[in-house]
């Protein structure tokens, strides 16, 4: 379902940039003016609000639902308890930014329980680049990066996930090779016990390589709302992350 999520919503982001790339007078005249640019698909904002919602419901309905399957994995085989905690920490171990984990869950909680996304897009003038930015509340300035999730976001998040499965993947089998040598006849390997070696943790492509740029401009895409200047940090830094 996730696959399917991500390529429906990277067809949704083309259909936006190539409709705003097709229009240049009415993206310069709410650069200039403040006005909010008309879609010609009127159903395209919503389909894209939708499949944006949809990744983060997904995302984090499967992190959850793997979470689950790594307690009852090691409960059946290491008769022993695996806790967020300890996954967490052996990502960040192991290098990978964890605080995907935490972005996802606060995403999920509020357009799940508080309130409903609408849609802006980031415009980057030197290339004509375009990238759709989930607005949290109506605001008056873009200069609260907490009041949107940018589409570079959602692709870390996603980014994020691939690696940890990954990590994670590797650390079970090393679990069971431990095991299997410290007591071989309490792990006995019939003809597909191989099956957990086999697998290849999935990996979607997700949207186009694209990098915020140091200076961004939003335009809002409905009607009532106007649209400001944005600074952009290029790049995360790191920071901790609270539950």
């Amino acid at each position: 379902m996730l696959g399917l999520c991500i390529r429906r919503l990277n067809t949704r982001v083309e259909e936006l940039r190539k409709e705003m790339d097709a229009d240049a007078p009415q993206v310069e005249a709410c650069l200039s003016r403040g006005y909010a640019f008309t879609l010609k698909d009127n159903d395209l904002a919503y389909q894209l609000l939708l499949d944006m919602d949809s990744f983060i419901f997904e995302t984090r309905s499967l992190y959850e639902i793997v979470g689950k399957f790594l307690v009852a994995l090691f409960e059946l085989l290491f008769d022993r308890k695996m806790i967020e905690d300890e996954v967490q920490s052996l990502l960040s171990t192991q290098g990978i930014d964890t605080r995907w984990i935490g972005e996802l869950r606060d995403a999920r909680k509020l357009f799940f329980h508080e309130t409903a996304p609408w849609l802006a897009v980031q415009v980057e003038r030197e290339t004509n680049r375009f990238a759709p930015v989930l607005l949290k509340r109506q605001p008056i300035t873009f200069e609260d990066s907490t009041d949107l999730v940018e589409f570079a976001a959602l692709r870390e998040i996603y980014e994020g996930f691939v690696n940890s499965v990954t990590e994670l993947h590797r650390y079970i089998k090393e679990q069971i090779r431990l095991a299997e040598t410290a007591a071989p006849n309490e792990f006995p390997r019939p003809a597909d016990s191989n099956l957990l070696e086999n697998i290849d943790p999935f990996s979607v492509p997700f949207g186009a390589s694209h990098r915020p740029p140091s200076m961004g401009e939003d335009i809002i895409v409905g009607r009532r709302f106007g649209q400001t200047e944005e600074e952009w940090t290029p790049k995360r830094t790191p920071k901790e992350v609270s539950d």
